[in-house]
């Protein structure tokens, strides 16, 4: 707990005009910071963050970080895994918990730069958002994942994800 990932790496670069992020994570905290990070690209502003909003009671709900912009996501039940992958196709950005689909925005025309700079458990932008909890497999492609290919994920039945060539990064954190 408390473990923070970052990677700058000139070699992580993208601004096509599609992409999936996807993660296990596991909130431990019914209290999660206001805008936690899961994983976040900076300075581009991408990627998965925790929104703590009052609205809801106070729940810690999912949401997707996309050009300064937060779109809420779905509430999370806290100390239970989650499956999240979040998809732009197009125009479209959605989010899938649990390999149900939640839609942003169909209208989506923010920017799609992920950068070099990828932070896992923090949004090293600023400080103190540091998720409290767990993650793990956390992958991002080049293309948007198809929903079938998104349950297949969830369920555990998918191929191994190291022979897809849109695979750009793969953090597998079992030891």
């Amino acid at each position: 707990p408390g473990s923070v990932i970052t990677m700058n790496d000139p070699d992580f670069q993208h601004t096509g005009p599609d992409y999936t992020l996807e993660c296990w994570l596991r909130s431990t905290s019914a209290a999660q910071r206001e805008y936690a990070g899961v994983v976040v690209s900076r300075p581009a502003a991408q990627g998965f963050i925790i929104r703590r909003t009052l609205n809801t009671g106070g729940a810690n709900r999912l949401a997707a970080l996309e050009d300064f912009d937060n779109l809420n996501g779905p509430n999370l039940t806290n100390n239970q895994w989650h499956h999240a992958v979040l998809v732009k196709s197009g125009n479209k950005l959605s989010i899938y918990l649990d390999g149900v689909e939640y839609v942003l925005s169909n209208n989506f025309t923010g920017n799609n730069n992920f950068s070099n700079h990828l932070a896992i458990g923090n949004d090293v932008a600023v400080m103190n958002r540091n998720f409290v909890g767990d993650i793990d497999e956390v992958k991002f492609w080049t293309r948007a994942l198809t929903p079938a290919e998104i349950q297949a994920t969830f369920e555990g039945k998918c191929p191994s994800a190291t022979n897809d060539e849109d695979l750009m990064i793969y953090f597998n954190f079992n030891e």
